[in-house]
Parts: C-alpha cells; sequence; structure tokens
C-alpha cells in the first residue's frame, strides 16, 4: 500500500537522495532547489529561492509499506505568474517501483492539491531526455499538454500546462 504524506524532516533527505539518483544530471537552478527542498527553515536560503523568484509551497512522499520513499513531488511557485499557475516540483519515481502507478498517484493528488489552493494552471517544465519518455506519457494522460519547446545546449526544454478554469 502506497501512502502519499508531507515530507517531513525524515523523509525530505531519502527524497533528495531518490531525485538525484533519478536525476543524475541537473542544472544549478535544479542544484539550488534540491538545496533549498531539504533547508526551508534556513533564512539565507529562503532569501536566495525568493530572489530568483522561487516559492516552494510543499513537498510530498510516496511510501511503501516499510516506509520507504519510492517517490516525490510537490508545488512551488513563480514569481512571473504566481497569481494564476502552480508548478509541479521534482516529480519523480523510483525506478524500481516503477509500473505500480506510484507516478499516477503522486500526479493525481499534486493536481488536486493545485487545484484546492486555487491556482488556475498547473505547469512543469520536463525535457525531451529518453529517461522521461513514460513521464511523457502520464503527463499527456493527465491532460498536461505541451505549450513551449525552448532548445538548450545538450537538451530541450519542455514546458507542460493544465488548465483548471474556464
Amino acid at each position: 500500500m502506497i501512502k502519499i504524506i508531507s515530507a517531513t524532516e525524515e523523509t525530505l533527505p531519502k527524497a533528495k537522495k531518490l531525485i538525484k539518483r533519478v536525476f543524475p544530471s541537473r542544472t544549478l537552478f535544479e542544484q539550488l532547489s534540491l538545496i533549498a527542498m531539504t533547508n526551508q527553515d534556513n533564512w539565507l536560503i529562503n532569501k536566495l529561492t525568493n530572489l530568483f523568484g522561487y516559492n516552494i509551497i510543499d513537498i510530498w512522499v510516496a511510501v511503501n509499506e516499510k516506509e520507504e520513499v519510492v517517490g516525490t513531488t510537490g508545488l512551488y511557485s513563480c514569481r512571473q505568474d504566481e497569481d494564476v499557475a502552480l508548478w509541479l516540483f521534482w516529480y519523480c519515481v523510483d525506478p524500481e517501483e516503477r509500473g505500480k502507478r506510484i507516478g499516477k498517484k503522486l500526479l493525481t493528488y499534486a493536481i488536486e492539491q493545485a487545484k484546492s489552493r486555487g491556482a488556475k494552471y498547473l505547469r512543469l517544465y520536463t525535457s525531451d531526455d529518453p529517461n522521461e519518455r513514460a513521464a511523457q506519457i502520464v503527463y499527456e494522460k493527465h491532460g498536461l499538454n505541451e505549450i513551449k519547446r525552448k532548445n538548450k545546449l545538450f537538451y530541450t526544454e519542455i514546458i507542460r500546462e493544465l488548465k483548471f478554469y474556464g
């Protein structure tokens, strides 16, 4: 039985370790967001993330019956669209646990949370990395449609969006 719970001091380091394993190549911004994720009470980290225009709203983990972290997700806001959108934060599932509908459960939970917080859109950025191919299918099935592509040095960034209202 998989449970989705709010991240705690105990589960955050485990979630961070999982994220590093699932996403071995991370941009500088992504590395900073991982630091912020596990140091949310640090005033300097909060100032830096706010300076860059980002605010972590919430982080959740999927845990199995052994209380092992097998997935993670969360929400954050960006200054440029904080009045209308929330963004999906570090959504991933342990590669050994894939195919058990954990990703679907996590994404459905994040969508419900974004709606309940009054967001008009849930957005996320992903890439064309072959390791993220299965995630693209999950996003499509949940209505997160591609709205923008941007070529980067070694990959293509993909922005997806789910519109909730009108």
